[in-house]
């Protein structure tokens, strides 16, 4: 098997490995993201809350009459699933020992841990907003619609959705394989020098030469004239 195939191959067998594990970690890393995210709630004095109970997350407002508003989150695993793939990749990377791939996964997971709490938090803004919408035009919306006002301004909806939807297209896989390329950087060069003369020269040389004989077919080939008729 090539190096390329047998890297694919252990790429997937722990990116498996670790999928069968994460149903395990995943309630103890959304307990770590918890409390951050909470804490950039107070930082920005918004009376809402991030709240779990057992495998279901929960947001919690208070409103000013001091009842409580509770949103259950849907599928939030998708937020941090991109762990499975950073860990995997440093974890089967090529002639690098144990102490590199602790360092570089640590590293990477404290990163993406940040990107995590930003994305709830962007999330739970936007989901506020999200229910509000979907409620019937009764007095209890009007309400609620004036309070949220004054914590949550409509108008950072539109650019929060649209940050967090280029996240979830592209973002969130990219900023991982762009650290394991910076990880891997010197690899990466080491790699590229070593191609040998073969691998590269050859199938320029043979594209030169098609090109060539295409030209020169192109200019023995006779022309179109047309003749006129003298006068």
């Amino acid at each position: 098997m090539s190096g390329p195939l047998l890297f694919l191959a252990r790429f997937v067998a722990m990116a498996g490995l670790l999928f069968g594990l994460w149903q395990l970690v995943s309630p103890l890393y959304v307990a770590l993201l918890e409390p951050a995210v909470n804490a950039l709630f107070n930082a920005w004095s918004l009376p809402v809350q991030l709240q779990l109970h057992g495998k279901a997350l929960v947001l919690a407002y208070e409103r000013l009459d001091g009842s409580m508003l509770r949103l259950q989150a849907h599928s939030y695993e998708a937020v941090y699933l991109n762990i499975i793939a950073a860990t995997a990749l440093l974890a089967v990377s090529p002639q690098k020992g144990i102490r590199w791939k602790i360092r570089w996964i640590g590293g990477i997971l404290l990163l993406l841990w940040a990107t995590h709490v930003t994305s709830f938090f962007i999330g739970s803004y936007i989901a506020i907003w999200d229910y509000i919408n979907a409620m019937p035009p009764t007095r209890m919306r009007g309400d609620l619609m004036v309070e949220f006002r004054t914590h949550f301004p409509v108008e950072h909806k539109a650019w929060y959705s649209a940050i967090l939807a280029q996240w979830n297209i592209w973002g969130r896989y990219a900023l991982v394989v762009g650290a394991w390329f910076f990880a891997l950087r010197r690899e990466i060069v080491s790699w590229t020098f070593g191609f040998s003369h073969k691998q590269i020269a050859l199938p320029l040389e043979r594209l030169y030469q098609w090109r060539h004989k295409s030209l020169k077919k192109q200019d023995s080939a006779p022309k179109n004239t047309r003749m006129r008729r003298a006068v």
